[in-house]
Parts: C-alpha cells; structure tokens; sequence
C-alpha cells in the first residue's frame, strides 16, 4: 500500500497524539501517588510472635588470681610412696604419699594446724578441725574439745579402721589423736599442684616443701555484660562444672570456683601461656525463658534503658532485649510476671514515646 504525504501527515498526528496522552497518563500516575494498597504506611502494625530463649553462648572469661606460697612438711623421714602429679587436683582429706610409711594427707582448716592434738585439747585450731571433718562427712560436733567423736573420726579418716597403721601413727601415745606429722595444711579445699616435691626415696625434713600450688583462683568474671532477666538466673558451664553466675557477672562463691578449678579445661588454661590464650566458658540461663520476637523498628526508646513496646490501642509494655535472631529483636517484659501484647506499632515517624496514653 502507498501512503501518501496526507496519509503520513495523518498518521504522524495520531502517533504524537497518543504519546500526548500516554504521558498525561503517566505524569497522572507519578502526581497522583502510588496506589493506598501498595504505598507504605507510616504506623503499621504486626503480630508478636513467641520463641523459647535459652541464651547459650560461648563467652570470655577473666580470672582474677592470687600467688600461693608452698605447702610444707610437718614430719621428717624418707618418702616411701607419692601420689601427687603436676597437674593434678588435690583436695582436703586427699592423701600426698607416705613418709616412713605412714599416708600424709592434705588437710584445709580456717586456722593452721600447728600442734598435736591429743584427748581434751580446746582451742580454735580444734573447732576448725570438727567443722572440716564435718564436711568430709563425718557426725562431729563442733565443741572446741577434742572429745570421744573428735578422736573416732580422726582415726577412720586416717586410717581407715586398721589398728596397726592407727597404731603406728600413735607410736605408743595413746593419748595422741591427730599427729600434726600426719597432715600438710592448706588454706585451700582444693588445689592444683603445679610441682610435687616428694620423690620416692628422697630424704623430707619438717619444713621442706611438699608441693608448689597453682595460684588461687579469687574471681572469675564475664569479659562482657549480659543482659538481666527477670525471673532467671544466668550460669557458667566449665567443662562438667556448672555454676550461677551473679548480677554482676562474677563468681566469687569460694565452692564455684573450686568447681571451676577443678576441670580439666581450666588445668589446661593455667598450664598455657594465660597472656596469649583466653579461657573460654559457655553461658546459658537456669531454663530457658519465652521471649517476644518484633522488629527492631517497634522498639520505642532504644536508645534509652527503658526501651517499650506500644500495642494498636497505645499501651505501653518496658521490655528488656535479650539478643537479636535474623534481623529481629528478643525481648521480655522488664517486670516478672508481666505480658506482652499480642500486637505491636511499628511508628516509622520516629514520634512514639514510652509514656502511655
């Protein structure tokens, strides 16, 4: 078909007068706005949804630590058997080798042996005596005196029932009830021996030193602050050891921290070098604990200790946030006891305020 110069005329009009149109339409569109279904809102609301928290994590410790002087000998003779090893942990009652046949035990009281203790002795030496044979499981009173039960269970803590070797440790004084050469004292429950000094066969004096103890532990904190949960207690897993940790971070309970102490994990730190390699714990709460999970945007006030939550009908919940999970805030009412609400405003105004209404 030919067109003609009219016909093109014609159709060059009709194309320039939908492009006219087209754009009015389209100026129409960027004017007028995007459609209400699909233009963002400035207050939205969303659900709150629930999970269970544990807070297990992996986290820093720092370990507060004291030198501790030798322990020394109170018997002289030839050592005639060892069984302590560098490395090893050794509590009160636990037996360090024998001198002259006679077992040495480590023993641990608030004040330092430092006499034979024989039939009607009194003294604050004695109390400390009952009290730590009470805690190593025998019936004793603590009176102060060395009575009837004082003596039995010092003669079946050292030897066990047999005669000779209770004999033996008398060496004809039958008054006698805990020779002070039979005992190593410490001012530590538990220690961790860094160096054993009885060889078998070498020569002891009263005085030399039995073993060297690795330093007390006198604190272990937290490298970092965690955040308090109402209803809970946060604890510190160290290898089979697990301890509660108090608001402050800290442990300083003196039966924690022999705990601690005692595991493997921490015998390794302490052989290592402690400036170049941190010791690591794992932290989790005492059960787990249900948590509201929101937006970071519904959170009113973060910036603030007193960050909230504010439902559709303007009712204000404090909450605490626990963590963070894939892009969404954990938290939980800053009171115990209290709820959150079901639903949240998410104010992209930046004008809410935790003050209800």
């Amino acid at each position: 078909m030919r067109l003609t110069r009219t016909g093109i005329g014609i159709a060059a009009g009709c194309l320039a007068a939908l492009a006219a149109l087209g754009g009015a339409i389209v100026a129409s569109l960027v004017i007028d706005g995007a459609p209400p279904d699909v233009a963002p809102s400035e207050r939205l609301v969303v659900p709150v949804s629930t999970a269970e928290f544990e807070g297990s994590r992996n986290v820093p410790l720092l370990v507060t630590l004291s030198e501790q002087g030798p322990l020394r000998s109170n018997v002289a003779g030839t050592v005639t058997a060892t069984a302590c090893e560098p490395g090893a942990v050794l509590a009160s009652g636990d037996v360090l080798g024998a001198v002259d046949a006679l077992p040495v035990r480590l023993l641990s009281t608030t004040v330092p042996l430092w006499r034979d203790l024989r039939a009607g002795d009194r003294g604050e030496d004695v109390s400390a005596l009952q009290t730590e044979l009470t805690r190593l499981g025998f019936e004793v009173a603590s009176s102060g005196r060395v009575d009837g039960a004082t003596a039995a269970a010092v003669r079946a803590w050292l030897s066990g029932g047999d005669g000779q070797l209770w004999r033996a440790y008398q060496r004809g004084d039958s008054s006698l009830v805990l020779p002070l050469a039979a005992v190593v004292w410490s001012p530590q429950r538990s220690v961790i021996a860094v160096s054993c000094d009885l060889r078998l066969g070498d020569s002891v004096a009263v005085g030399d030193t039995v073993l060297t103890p690795a330093p007390e532990v006198q604190e272990v904190a937290l490298a970092n602050p965690v955040p308090e949960m109402p209803g809970r207690s946060w604890t510190l897993t160290l290898g089979d050891a697990t301890v509660v940790v108090d608001p402050a971070g800290t442990v300083t309970n003196p039966d924690d921290l022999a705990a601690l102490a005692a595991t493997d994990e921490f015998a390794a730190w302490l052989r290592s070098d402690r400036q170049e390699r941190q010791l690591m714990g794992t932290l989790a709460l005492d059960r787990p604990v249900t948590v509201g999970v929101v937006p970071p945007a519904a959170l009113v006030g973060l910036a603030t200790s007193q960050p909230c939550l504010i439902d559709p009908d303007g009712n204000v919940t404090p909450v605490l946030v626990v963590s963070s999970r894939l892009g969404q805030s954990l938290v939980v009412p800053q009171r115990a006891g209290a709820t959150l609400p079901q639903q949240v405003v998410v104010d992209r105004t930046g004008g809410g305020t935790c003050v209800s209404r």
